[in-house]
Parts: C-alpha cells; structure tokens; sequence
C-alpha cells in the first residue's frame, strides 16, 4: 500500500518500478500467511528454514518503507558488520519481525530522526540491532511491551511486538529491549545462523 501510493507523488524509473513490484508480490504472500497465522495464534504453521541472507532481507523490507522513510525525513544507517549476515530463519517471518521493529521506529519519529540497524557476529549466533532516536518508552510501560493488545498507539491494537516476540522465540532465538528514555529505544534480536535441534 505505501509503495502503490509513493508512485501517485512520481512515478519510479523502470527498475525501481519492477523492484517495487516484485516486493509488492511478495509482501500479498506474506500478508497472506500473516492473516493466517493471526487467524491461528495458538497454533501457528511449522516454521520454513533456510539459510537467508539478513541484509538481504532487511534491504527488502526498507525498500517497502522507503516512501515513508522519505517524507518523515528519517536517516536511515546501516552497518553490516557479521561476516557473512546468514541465519538458518523462516524469511517470511523475520522480514516481517523486522518490518514490525522498523514501523515502530518510524511512529515515534513523525518529524524526522535517525534509525540505526546494525548485525554482529555472536559464538554460532547473528545479532540483529535496531536503534531509533526517537523519545523512548515510559518506564510504566516497559513489562507491557510485549503482551498482546497492549498497544500505546491510539490506532495501534497491540500485537505488532507480541508476533515479534513470538516469531523470534519460535526461532529459539531472544529479543532484548534497552530503553534510553527519553533519548530513544534499541531492539536487540539474537539468531542462530544453523538449523539448532
């Protein structure tokens, strides 16, 4: 929806246009299992691994955001710095793990920031930062960020962070909040780059 409605401002160059359109493709997939898994929270559908490429995956979802990127005026900065930036993951589900840290991150800077995403290597493990400069989270609010319809937003409902939660620990890997209120949030996921027993 944000891609379709950035071409009503300009229209993309031919390549950008078929990038576009093969992560809007995507992305109607995605949504797809989404809904479906949100139809079965309790009983969500076995994981599909394999060996993905998390830059790789992080620059799909930040082309699907570009749009808004741009006219929140946000920086955007991005250090890859694992040796090799695979994990052993479902693609489909941490690509929207990330888009739903990313779309946080962009609701607390309406008017401008910086988002910082960042990978590192961990002994059989890849960590995966997302940082914002936005306010920060009260600190009543922490031991509620990741129960469902928990939501601070006025037009959020709450399962945004819950689904991260869960997609990240299905993965038998752990997410960590650090707050730095009131100077901003970072999210810290750790991942296993092999297939764990």
């Amino acid at each position: 929806n944000m891609l379709i409605h950035s071409w009503k401002s300009s229209l993309p160059a031919p390549q950008d246009f078929a990038d576009d359109v093969e992560v809007i493709a995507q992305k109607i997939t995605d949504l797809n299992t989404l809904v479906s898994d949100l139809l079965s929270l309790a009983r969500p559908r076995p994981l599909m691994k394999a060996v993905c490429n998390l830059q790789e995956m992080t620059e799909r979802v930040l082309r699907l955001l570009h749009h808004r990127i741009s006219l929140q005026k946000v920086q955007i900065e991005s250090r890859f710095e694992s040796a090799h930036n695979t994990a052993f993951v479902d693609r489909e589900r941490i690509e929207q793990a990330l888009l739903n840290l990313l779309l946080n991150a962009l609701d607390v800077l309406p008017d401008g920031g910086k988002i910082e995403i960042a990978t590192h290597d961990r002994p059989d493990k890849i960590l995966i930062e997302i940082a914002d400069t936005g306010p920060g989270i009260a600190p009543e609010r922490i031991h509620e960020l990741f129960k469902a319809f928990r939501s601070t937003k006025p037009t959020g409902i709450g399962l945004g962070l819950p689904l991260t939660k869960r997609i990240v620990e299905e993965h038998k890997g752990e997410i960590l909040v650090t707050n730095h209120f009131p100077t901003g949030t970072l999210f810290s996921i750790t991942l296993p780059v092999v297939e764990e027993s």
